[in-house]
């Protein structure tokens, strides 16, 4: 239908680093970009732990939502949603929810973390060649991480684990002994998944009245990383001359060591990171390094996978979906 070629598209994502708005067409299931904008907003970095936000990062908040309301009314897409992610599920601050949606002029849907599973999954399988019907997905948050377990190309399984790379950062990477904050970090978030009892090589469950040993994760099996953690390490590595679509654990090791000696023995390769990502996203990057490395570590998997897409392209499949679904009612 000629329609379909012309509907826009857009979303916009509201997470813990950064808020997105992205602008598309859908053409033969795929997505042909007409608008992208992004800003560094770091909105988990000023959620107190009673889930207020800090009342001098608000005007930040407020005018980043005002320009992506302007955005999204001069484009004006025939299909749009908004979504926020962990930061915003964890804010209690009712009056700021309310006029953040009220600066934007829409409303902001607040995603379950299943459905966020969901969304990303989508994202994922509707962008990237997958040539397994068993894999996992991880996806870094700035506030969260899951890993979520496919089998038979479904969701069997989301662990869900309340740390990202914004976190990390102000837990650990404020001290200028980033080598010492690095080995605190990976300890601290290899404790977390080991002592989730998520991951383990078997459970024992009662099922139809038998003890079974149930495998939520399994080895063997690919891991696709989805999120702006990802995405970066990947350009870095690029830019660093490892161009390729899989990073195995010495490519992670090699990139962990530049930016741990960026002020010493690796400056030329920082300023190629700096060109390539920007400063905020590598001073971030170093913190959601030992979250891959911790979780590849503990699925006992060598090599992690890009995908090409993850929750902001779910979102734009599953609009797409229900539009053509409309025009069969």
């Amino acid at each position: 239908m000629e329609s379909l070629l012309t509907e826009r598209y857009a979303v916009l994502d509201l997470g813990s680093n950064s808020f997105h708005l992205k602008l598309s067409t859908i053409i033969d299931n795929q997505i042909q970009d007409h608008l992208k904008h992004k800003d560094f907003t770091s909105l988990i970095s000023s959620i107190d732990t009673k889930g207020n936000v800090e009342k001098k990062s608000v005007v930040k908040f407020m005018q980043s939502i005002k320009k992506i309301s302007n955005l999204i009314k001069e484009n004006n897409p025939e299909h749009f949603r908004a979504v926020a992610t962990n930061s915003f599920r964890i804010i209690k601050d009712h009056k700021f929810l309310s006029s953040i949606e009220n600066n934007l002029g829409f409303p902001i849907d607040i995603v379950s973390a299943y459905e966020e599973a969901e969304l990303i999954f989508k994202g994922v399988t509707n962008t990237t060649e997958i040539l397994t019907d068993d894999f996992y997905i991880i996806d870094i948050g700035g506030s969260s991480t899951e890993i979520i377990t496919i089998e038979d190309r479904s969701i069997k399984n989301i662990a869900s684990y309340q740390t990202g790379s914004s976190q990390m950062h102000n837990l650990f990477f404020k001290s200028s002994d980033k080598f010492t904050s690095f080995n605190k970090s990976l300890a601290w978030v290899q404790n977390i998944i080991l002592n989730s009892n998520i991951i383990a090589p078997c459970q024992t469950k009662k099922i139809n009245n038998k003890y079974e040993d149930v495998c939520l994760f399994q080895k063997n099996i690919p891991v696709y990383g989805a999120s702006g953690t990802i995405k970066a390490i990947f350009r870095g590595l690029k830019a660093l001359g490892l161009s390729r679509k899989e990073a195995n654990k010495d490519d992670l090791s090699y990139l962990t060591d530049v930016l741990i000696n960026k002020n010493t023995k690796y400056t030329k390769e920082v300023c190629l990171l700096e060109d390539s990502l920007g400063k905020d996203r590598v001073s971030i990057l170093i913190a959601g390094l030992p979250i891959v490395i911790s979780i590849l570590s503990c699925l006992n998997i060598n090599t992690l996978y890009r995908s090409n897409g993850a929750i902001r392209e779910g979102v734009l499949y599953d609009l797409h979906q229900q539009y053509k679904l409309s025009l069969k009612v």
